[in-house]
């Protein structure tokens, strides 16, 4: 009698690969609505660290490429972290080739994906050759230029080390709001929210994080504000965030290091500037991250108010800097002395269009 040998023929490719599609889109939706629920039910307290968080487990890759470089890094919450993350921002640095001038960088190409989330970033934004502001030039003898650009209608922004001779491209930093990118891949809505009932809904329960720092990452000074509210002028709406009246002996307030961006380059690192990166995010009462930027700022001589920061500290210089985007502008007032440097002052202000456009609010002309 013969035997007959059946085979098997297994299951047909095309459906082991449907099937790990659907594993996969099951592991996402619930990565994603994992931390849309601690964000959702965090309190207001946590909620900048919660998006810091959920950047950090999603394990983003970061790739740019600007001025014929690219760079990628990935973001995880090891602490061999290859990438530069703040409080607030993600910095990617790229190094361009030696014949790369400013005027060749006139486009950003960026791919944000995640294997945890099914949304991601993948865009080209035009750089136009006047968006390009010199914000320092060190004064060292070295002649190299600190320029930067707010990409529009994104949340990332552009720092360049530029050769003033030339304007030859030394390094260039690329740097994104964590809180606006982590809302694009959690696909959180960044709808307008109206209230028929309380007219001024929008100017209350904000969250505020500020920091002044190096381009490595390197905190300078830090501070986190909740429950701030504002209030309502001709032109937006405004709070004081820190008075420049009292407690200027609270240790919140001191600057750690030099009050200067350091510029590093592979023969020297100069910190013959007036300048610092400053990163802003804000939130309102909804945990809705409406405001992520970041800019490279001057510190600009003013007279100071206070001839002494305290009793036994004579203030030897004021300086003040400046941010402003289409939604914010926030102005900050440094006390310095011999022996230290102090935050005395900072202005919040939110813009009437933003206001209006995302809640509605209505202003007396």
């Amino acid at each position: 009698m013969k035997r007959v040998l059946k085979v098997d023929k297994g299951i047909p490719n095309k459906m082991i690969e449907s099937s790990k599609s659907r594993t996969k889109s099951a592991s996402q939706s619930k990565a994603i609505d994992v931390w849309n629920t601690k964000i959702n039910r965090c309190l207001p307290r946590a909620v900048i660290y919660t998006y810091r968080n959920a950047f950090l487990a999603l394990d983003v890759v970061q790739t740019v490429a600007i001025g014929g470089a690219q760079a990628s890094v990935k973001t995880r919450t090891g602490n061999n972290n290859p990438a530069i993350v703040s409080l607030v921002t993600s910095t990617i640095v790229v190094t361009p080739s030696d014949d790369c001038h400013l005027r060749k960088l006139n486009s950003l190409q960026v791919s944000f994906q995640s294997p945890k989330a099914a949304c991601a970033l993948e865009k080209a934004y035009p750089l136009a050759s006047s968006s390009w502001r010199l914000v320092e030039t060190t004064d060292d003898g070295t002649d190299i230029g600190i320029y930067h650009v707010n990409v529009p209608n994104s949340p990332f922004s552009i720092v360049a080390i530029v050769w003033k001779a030339g304007l030859q491209v030394n390094r260039i930093f690329v740097i994104v709001s964590i809180p606006m990118i982590t809302s694009t891949l959690l696909n959180r809505s960044l709808e307008p929210i109206y209230d028929d009932l309380d007219r001024f809904h929008g100017l209350h329960g904000y969250t505020i994080a500020l920091t002044l720092r190096q381009l490595d990452g390197t905190i300078l000074w830090e501070y986190e504000f909740y429950d701030v509210d504002f209030t309502p002028t001709k032109n937006g709406a405004t709070c004081q965030l820190l008075d420049s009246t009292s407690a200027h002996r609270d240790k919140s307030r001191l600057i750690q290091g030099k009050l200067a961006l350091a510029v590093v380059t592979d023969a020297f690192t100069s910190f013959s500037t007036r300048c610092m990166i400053l990163d802003v995010a804000v939130w309102d009462h909804a945990k809705v991250g409406r405001v992520g930027t970041c800019q490279c700022v001057a510190l600009r001589t003013l007279p100071p108010t206070f001839s002494h920061i305290d009793m036994d500290i004579r203030v030897d210089k004021c300086y003040q800097m400046m941010l402003e985007v289409n939604d914010v502008a926030c102005t900050i007032e440094l006390y310095v002395s011999k022996k230290r440097a102090i935050v005395a002052a900072i202005e919040i202000i939110l813009h009437r269009l933003f206001l209006e456009t995302t809640y509605g609010l209505q202003f007396n002309n």
